[in-house]
C-alpha cells in the first residue's frame, strides 16, 4: 500500500471519481502501477514520515549533521526533532 498525491486532476474510473491536484489517497502497488503507465506524472508517492521519537539523541544528532543542518543550541530531543522536522 502507498499513499499518493494528484499532481494533474483527472477521472479514476477504478473508483468513479475526479481525482483534483493535491488530493490525496491509498493504492496498492499494482493500482499504482496502472495508474503511472495510463497517466504518467498524474500521481506522486507520498513518502512516510520519519517517526523522529523512536530515534536516540544521538541518532537525531548524526541525522542532523548529514542533512547540514544547524545543531540548536540546547540539544534536548524535542529541539533536535523540531530541526528534523522543520
Amino acid at each position: 500500500m502507498a499513499d499518493v498525491r494528484v499532481t494533474k486532476a483527472f477521472y479514476d474510473l477504478a473508483e468513479r471519481v475526479i481525482r483534483k491536484p493535491g488530493d490525496t489517497f491509498s493504492v496498492s502497488s499494482e493500482r499504482l502501477d496502472e495508474i503511472e503507465s495510463k497517466l504518467p506524472g498524474f500521481v506522486e508517492v507520498i513518502e512516510p514520515k520519519a517517526d523522529y521519537s523512536k530515534y536516540t539523541k544521538p541518532q537525531l544528532i548524526e541525522l542532523i549533521e548529514e542533512r547540514g543542518l544547524t545543531l540548536p543550541k540546547r540539544q534536548n530531543k524535542a529541539d533536535l526533532i523540531a530541526v528534523l522536522e522543520g
